[in-house]
């Protein structure tokens, strides 16, 4: 009713006294009858607020927990009961019941989402204990907790796991403290910024691995044979019977099949799985360290059965392929009828060359993160030193297939073209540099956003909140080196707000000992390593 009708219902105020519009001194307003009113309902509802402000502040307690969760919730625009209990409240059975007044009266505080739903009174529901496998559309907001402490590597891969598995739509990002290095980067974290240079490294493998299997079927095909000093001259000439000049189908078919039972000889073919290179998330796995031994011509008549022997012991040196060639060829009668001349042309040079490219094998990075300058390095003093004996090599070869008594076999032009084309393994190493600084450029450009300063600088909306929103971007802080770090604390990447940096303060000595936002910047900046 209105408030004049009934001047005298609630407290007299001056007597004899005139009303005019406004009520007179000392008369306040209107208070319905509680029989009438849910003045009971809000005054219980205070009282439990205030039950559960000191429940919350006696049992605040802040350290560190071992499981790694995402609970369901809502934003911080939602009053506190319909948001989930945070974990460092410690006494769940006592708070719970508090946390939401209409929940408790309907004895529905069970169904309060936790950290620590699981130690509530038996039985708790599953939909309580595994809210993620529940339906999470009426949810805004993801409280995401105990990684507070743990190593910043397995706490993001933790996190990161769960997240794809019960399709949490939010996004995880890590920055550190302090300064980058380099060498903290893991290029398989950043596929994305470097599959161009992957395309380029596969292409430097095919590019490298075809010279070197060509110089090894062709050095390896060498016999002490007068009448077929090399097995080719046998595969591409003319059988009996066939027109000399006209190539046919049939000696393309020949020649193909016979240097392919060279190689299965040599390797026994394997099943290879089928991918599906449309897909680029599929990169076919290349083998390195295989090809010279892959590519060896192992026909009987040929060298390479001596050379393909002595592979069988990994990792050897040039001057100890050489040596085991050597020692197996050593009752080769028809190497021993060789003069000195004939020997180095098609025995002694040869083994030299297939020693050097089973050793340059190991040069061929498998992928981006073995380039480095030491790689680089060993390639670049290995290659140049492999393509100066080349260079000796084709000099002498030159003028001895130039003298006057000697008799042309076939394989000279052949020879010759092939020491051309091994020479190109010299620059490859100038091709590793190039990717190297596109590397190192690209992981500086990375390390720019993976600190925290600047990632703080380009993100002004960084709060702190415990989790982040759907849809939102969860910031993990770590300190240190990435192989010895645990996370400080987290940020969510919200609208542009105010960015507390003074949360992730712990109960106890840190508490004490840095009283202050600017002591404990000093101990963050002067303790690199120290969590």
């Amino acid at each position: 009713p209105n408030l004049y009708a009934f001047p005298k219902h609630i407290m007299l105020g001056e007597p004899n006294i005139q009303y005019g519009p406004l009520p007179p001194k000392y008369r306040h307003q209107f208070y319905p009858s509680p029989a009438v009113s849910r003045h009971k309902t809000e005054v219980n509802t205070a009282i439990g607020m205030l039950n559960r402000l000191k429940l919350m502040i006696g049992n605040f307690d802040p350290g560190e927990v071992d499981v790694i969760k995402i609970t369901p919730s809502k934003d911080y625009d939602k009053p506190l009961e319909e948001r989930a209990i945070p974990f460092y409240y410690q006494n769940i059975k006592l708070l719970s019941p508090e946390w939401s007044y209409r929940k408790a009266l309907k004895a529905n505080d069970k169904l309060n989402l936790s950290y620590h739903g699981d130690l509530y009174p038996q039985p708790v529901g599953d939909e309580t204990l595994n809210p993620l496998d529940y339906s999470i559309d009426e949810y805004n907001f993801f409280r995401i907790e105990g990684h507070i402490g743990k190593d910043y590597k397995t706490a993001f891969k933790a996190l990161n796991d769960l997240k794809n598995q019960k399709g949490v739509p939010i996004d995880l990002v890590a920055v550190r403290l302090g300064d980058q290095k380099l060498s903290d980067i893991n290029l398989d974290d950043f596929d994305c910024q470097f599959e161009d240079l992957n395309t380029m490294l596969r292409a430097f493998q095919v590019e490298i691995n075809c010279v070197l299997g060509d110089g090894s079927s062709f050095f390896s095909g060498f016999t002490a044979k007068p009448a077929t000093p090399h097995v080719n001259l046998e595969r591409y000439i003319a059988a009996e019977g066939q027109p000399q000049w006209s190539i046919n189908e049939s000696v393309i078919k020949n020649a193909f099949n016979a240097a392919k039972l060279n190689q299965d000889v040599a390797e026994p073919a394997k099943a290879v799985p089928a991918l599906n290179f449309c897909d680029r998330f599929i990169n076919p796995v290349y083998e390195i360290n295989r090809t010279v031994k892959l590519k060896m011509d192992t026909n009987a008549d040929s060298f390479g059965k001596y050379y393909l022997k002595a592979m069988d012991t990994e990792g050897l040196s040039v001057d100890e392929f050489t040596e085991k060639a050597r020692s197996f060829a050593a009752g080769d009668a028809d190497l021993s009828r060789l003069d000195e001349n004939e020997r180095y042309v098609v025995f002694e040079y040869p083994t030299q060359i297939i020693g050097h490219l089973n050793f340059m094998q190991r040069f061929i990075p498998g992928t981006l993160n073995e380039i480095n300058q030491q790689f680089i390095t060993g390639y670049r003093d290995f290659s140049q030193s492999f393509c100066k004996r080349l260079a000796i090599m084709r000099t002498r070869l030159e003028r001895y297939f130039r003298t006057g008594n000697y008799t042309s076999r076939g394989f000279e032009s052949a020879y010759m073209n092939m020491i051309d084309r091994l020479e190109k393994l010299c620059c490859g190493n100038e091709k590793l540099e190039v990717v190297m600084r596109e590397i190192e450029r690209r992981k500086t450009l990375i390390l720019q956003s993976l600190s925290f300063a600047n990632y703080a600088e380009r993100h002004p909306g960084l709060e702190h909140k415990a989790g982040t929103h759907r849809g939102g971007t969860f910031v993990i802080v770590y300190a240190g080196a990435p192989d010895n770090t645990k996370v400080q604390t987290a940020f969510s990447n919200l609208s542009p707000g105010k960015l507390d940096v003074a949360a992730g303060f712990t109960k106890g000595n840190l508490a004490s000992q840095y009283k202050d936002i600017d002591s404990f910047a000093l101990y963050v900046v002067s303790n690199d390593d120290t969590i």
